[in-house]
């Protein structure tokens, strides 16, 4: 059986995350497995902002309770440019790989749209080799502590560069990196109007699914969502036999996490 798991929202700076990281991020994450778990879910997808805020203490702590977190994402802050890295980037990375580490990450996602923007004056031919070049100086972090990163198309309004599935793929493989792989986020590809082959076409470097009612960026409440049906319909088809995480804007997020779980089980 494919294993589904929810977001927790906080800590992020993407839309779907919206919330403050509170000051007593143990809890809040406590709070926030709870929730995921007792909704049926097999596994609780946090931010990066959420894991930074713990300390070390905190994380063995957590990890004693038999907390984990298998995926984080939002990955990079839009303080730091991928296209221009300097050592505070680096900083982050190193501090960030050790932090999901030690909760038990193996999978970070990298949307991260304004951080991976290309900057007006250069030319995105120039903006693609820098984002390249620090791909592979990541894939380096994530060697070092075996976790993947599964780099996430993002739509137009939220980046100027890998809109689709096909753009990310063919980074993945131009950059040919053990760890750097492939995210597929429904939403996205329903508003860059993807055809569903480029899922199977790309199975091989797929690592990640993120779903929600893909018209609305919403909590799944029902099966109204065609775009949705299908996607997890190709999914059936290729075999795919990844994780398949809810992610969206929440407006109560206990209520929807837990009315979402039986239409996700049932569509995947």
């Amino acid at each position: 059986m494919r294993r589904i798991g929810s977001i927790v929202p906080g800590g992020s700076f993407m839309p779907q995350g919206v919330g403050d990281i509170v000051s007593d991020m143990k809890q809040e994450l406590l709070n926030g497995y709870k929730t995921v778990i007792d909704s049926g879910y097999d596994y609780m997808e946090a931010t990066v902002g959420m894991v930074m805020k713990l300390n070390e203490r905190e994380a063995y702590e957590l990890r004693e309770d038999s907390i984990t977190i298998e995926i984080c994402n939002s990955f990079i802050p839009p303080e730091y440019s991928l296209i221009s890295p300097d050592e505070k980037l680096y900083s982050f990375l190193k501090e960030a790989f050790m932090k999901m580490k030690l909760m038990g990450v193996d999978t970070v996602v990298l949307g991260s749209g304004k951080s991976r923007s290309i900057p007006d004056e250069i030319s995105r031919q120039e903006g693609i080799y820098k984002l390249k070049e620090f791909f592979k100086r990541c894939n380096e972090f994530a060697q070092k502590s075996d976790i993947t990163v599964a780099i996430e198309p993002l739509n137009v309004d939220e980046t100027n560069v890998i809109h689709t599935v096909s753009d990310g793929a063919e980074l993945v493989r131009d950059i040919d990196c053990s760890h750097i792989k492939l995210l597929a986020d429904v939403y996205h590809m329903y508003r860059s109007d993807e055809d569903m082959k480029v899922l199977s076409e790309n199975k091989d470097i797929l690592k990640h699914i993120h779903v929600c009612h893909a018209e609305k960026r919403a909590a799944v409440k029902d099966f109204s969502s065609e775009y949705l049906k299908m996607f997890a319909k190709a999914l059936d088809e290729m075999n795919y036999k990844g994780r398949v995480s809810l992610e969206c804007q929440f407006d109560n997020f206990e209520e929807e996490c837990k009315n979402s779980y039986a239409i996700l089980r049932e569509l995947f």
